[in-house]
């Protein structure tokens, strides 16, 4: 039933209207070219940092306006924010190879809190591009960790060692681990530890944006 009260929603005021994330013009998809050409570029590929690690891809720095789209995703469960980053993260990674893709996984705790897992929202536009199939049994979360916004990067380190398992058999496959944001990179590092003591052939990282890592207290 109408609303007589209610206004008509106008095309910016529809979650799915195309309209751009950002700046509100007509868009072909969550952003339009002209942001997603403006948004904050860090080198192409960065250090692994970690044995396990084959590459890490991160497509954007996480800066202004990227910083917003990540929140908006995250805490306001803004599915349409979580396409457009990865529509921004395919484009980046469209040359890369992998045959399968593994979102970073939540605890189960959180996974109800939230209502989804933003890894896997970010994977979707990822695999679609790709081609890569999409693995969203593969990792889980074993333990619910804290969170490693607040912590230092020792701290990092600590909380999520030994946080995940491995279900199935990934031997011999090819795999990129999708993440929002990465910083130390101690999360990706452990899961990516996970799926290469699997059986895993290798194992990227690619992530929508990279942040600068918090200062390490101590040795």
């Amino acid at each position: 039933m109408v609303d007589e009260h209610r206004p008509e929603p106008t095309p910016r005021d529809r979650p799915l209207g195309p309209r751009c994330r950002l700046c509100r013009g007509p868009a072909d998809g969550a952003l339009c070219p002209g942001c997603r050409d403006d948004l904050p570029r860090p080198a192409s590929f960065e250090d692994p940092g970690h044995p396990a690690v084959t590459a890490v891809v991160a497509a954007c720095r996480y800066a202004w306006p990227v910083d917003r789209l990540v929140h908006a995703m995250k805490f306001h469960g803004d599915l349409v924010a979580a396409r457009g980053l990865g529509e921004v993260l395919a484009a980046a990674v469209a040359e890369r190879e992998a045959e399968a893709l593994v979102p970073v996984p939540l605890h189960r705790r959180r996974l109800a809190e939230r209502g989804f897992n933003q890894a896997l929202e970010i994977a979707r536009p990822v695999a679609a591009t790709t081609g890569a199939a999409l693995w969203t049994r593969c990792a889980v979360r074993r333990r619910a960790t804290a969170a490693q916004s607040g912590l230092d990067a020792r701290q990092r380190r600590t909380n999520i060692r030994g946080a995940f398992g491995v279900r199935g058999d990934p031997s011999g496959v090819r795999i990129a681990i999708i993440d929002d944001v990465v910083t130390t990179g101690g999360t990706t590092a452990e899961l990516a530890r996970a799926l290469r003591a699997a059986g895993a052939a290798a194992v990227e990282v690619w992530a929508v944006a990279r942040a600068d890592p918090p200062a390490d207290d101590g040795p």
